[in-house]
């Protein structure tokens, strides 16, 4: 075999090995998803919170997750979650007596991989008995309110009230990023690849609708990040690289003798 042949055939090695790399789903813990779904990795969930009213009170948010790519995405049992964050700031920006927006800080997200599905509303610890999937933190982000004299603040999670008020069946939605931290699929989901707007990048973006009722607030949610193929797939395609970087070495040896 000449080593024009030998330096194709590892090229063509290369190229397979990414071709496996890019279309190979990803399982860890129960949970699958494609990297190369059209959003990557995307999640829809049911939330459920306690109320929250002032600076300094503590937002304990729990729930499932009902969907992956818009899809099940589960090859067994279920996906749930317990978090939390501290209201930072409770802003009026009318002077109307009613608040406009809650900015939200020291955020902390941990989401389960549980093989016997069990998750009951009103039981926190039903969300978080399995194996630790993944562990997030708050990513701190600047962004400009509407009306807000005091903008652009920065925070973890922006929430902006559209009806009632904190307390009394108020409503409304809100965003932010998280960053990883731990977990079984850390090595999928550390990327790095959201920016925010004060010049980092975070890993998870966020956003989440809610209604209060019966003395606790309750909504969805929605998760989209970026992930990398799995490991071994990766490795394949290193070693396909090594194997052509040695077959074009060999190749300019035999030419210099």
């Amino acid at each position: 075999m000449t080593m024009k042949r030998k330096v194709a055939g590892a090229i063509a090695g290369v190229a397979l090995c990414g071709m496996a790399a890019s279309a190979s789903a990803v399982t860890v813990m129960g949970v699958t998803w494609d990297p190369n779904a059209p959003l990557d990795f995307s999640s829809q969930q049911s939330v459920f919170e306690n109320l929250v009213a002032n600076p300094g009170d503590t937002l304990t948010f729990y729930g499932i997750v009902n969907q992956i790519n818009g899809a099940g995405g589960f090859t067994s049992g279920e996906l749930t979650f317990v978090g939390q964050y501290t209201v930072q700031d409770v802003l009026d920006v009318d002077s109307d007596a009613v608040p406009d927006y809650v900015i939200f800080s020291n955020g902390t997200l941990d989401i389960f991989s549980d093989s016997t599905p069990d998750f009951t509303v009103g039981n926190l610890a039903s969300a978080s008995d399995g194996g630790l999937f993944l562990s997030l933190t708050g990513h701190t982000n600047k962004v400009s309110l509407t009306g807000d004299a005091g903008s652009p603040r920065t925070g973890d999670l922006f929430g902006t009230i559209t009806n009632g008020t904190l307390g009394s069946n108020a409503g409304g939605f809100g965003s932010g990023l998280w960053d990883v931290a731990g977990g079984a699929a850390q090595i999928y989901f550390d990327t790095n690849t959201i920016a925010d707007n004060l010049g980092g990048l975070a890993d998870f973006r966020y956003t989440t609708s809610f209604q209060e009722q019966n003395g606790m607030a309750v909504g969805t949610a929605e998760m989209f990040g970026d992930s990398i193929p799995e490991p071994g797939a990766l490795a394949l395609l290193g070693v396909g690289l090594l194997g052509m970087g040695a077959a074009r070495r060999r190749s300019k040896g035999a030419k210099a003798a």
